[in-house]
């Protein structure tokens, strides 16, 4: 009832929207994303819940070439750094450590053969 009254072609929030769909906010340009995957460097993203963190990052990683970069969504609750790279970990297919330093090592390996033989840019 409710599609008809509002004109809506499709039932809203029933699947995320396509990446294409979203607001084009003054808060995702300000996120300077491009400017970190140029550099190729490492960010942190940050902000209250709901503010749209998750989907600023749909919104860069939908635009990246998938031969090129291998996406990663880590989501870090806890705050201990042996839990990220045990994350990170998961994510890459590697096993898991029980050390920090042995799993910073598998972790940076991996990263290293990812980008030397794979062509690949892992981004996270």
């Amino acid at each position: 009832m409710y599609l008809r009254h509002f004109a809506f072609t499709r039932l809203p929030f029933k699947t995320p929207a396509e990446t294409d769909e979203l607001f084009d906010s003054a808060a995702r340009r300000e996120a300077r994303l491009d400017h970190l995957v140029e550099l190729r460097g490492i960010g942190l993203l940050t902000g209250e819940v709901g503010s749209g963190k998750t989907t600023i990052c749909r919104h860069l990683t939908a635009r990246l070439h998938p031969g090129l970069y291998r996406v990663h969504y880590i989501s870090l609750t806890t705050g201990n750094v042996l839990d990220m790279y045990k994350s990170i970990a998961w994510e890459l297919g590697l096993p898991v450590e029980r050390s920090r330093a042995a799993a910073y090592q598998a972790i940076r390996t991996e990263i290293s053969r990812l980008v030397t033989e794979a062509k690949q840019l892992p981004e996270a």
